[in-house]
């Protein structure tokens, strides 16, 4: 289901050259400065940041409600700053990684205050 929305948003023609835009490719225009696109490609991947956040909670995330999927969207923008091509991971994976990673901060300090009323 993942690929298919994946597909859907990014399966049209980058340049009009018969390319497919990768995510690494959006992530360099969005770099580069292109305005109004980091927007558009944040709502893209969404369904791809619930699903991580999901699987890291082990619940449903109504993203909506929920403030684990908030924390995971502001990942998820910093890991479009962050990313470097160079380094030789993909994005989805690099994005993967930083959400897990504020994840885990925020569980740690909500543990914190878990025992107080």
């Amino acid at each position: 289901m993942l690929l298919l929305l994946i597909k859907r948003f990014f399966g049209r023609n980058e340049a009009g050259n018969g390319e497919k835009a990768s995510p690494e490719s959006v992530v360099e225009r969005i770099v580069q400065g292109e305005p109004g696109l980091r927007d558009t490609f944040i709502a893209a991947y969404r369904p791809y940041i619930a699903k991580v956040t999901s699987r890291f909670c082990k619940r449903y995330i109504d993203p909506t409600c929920d403030d684990e999927f908030s924390i995971a969207l502001s990942a998820f923008n910093e890991a479009i700053d962050q990313f470097s091509p160079t380094a030789g991971k993909s994005f989805l994976g690099f994005a993967e990684t930083v959400i897990r990673r504020r994840l885990i901060d925020y569980v740690r300090k909500e543990q914190r205050h878990a025992h107080t009323v």
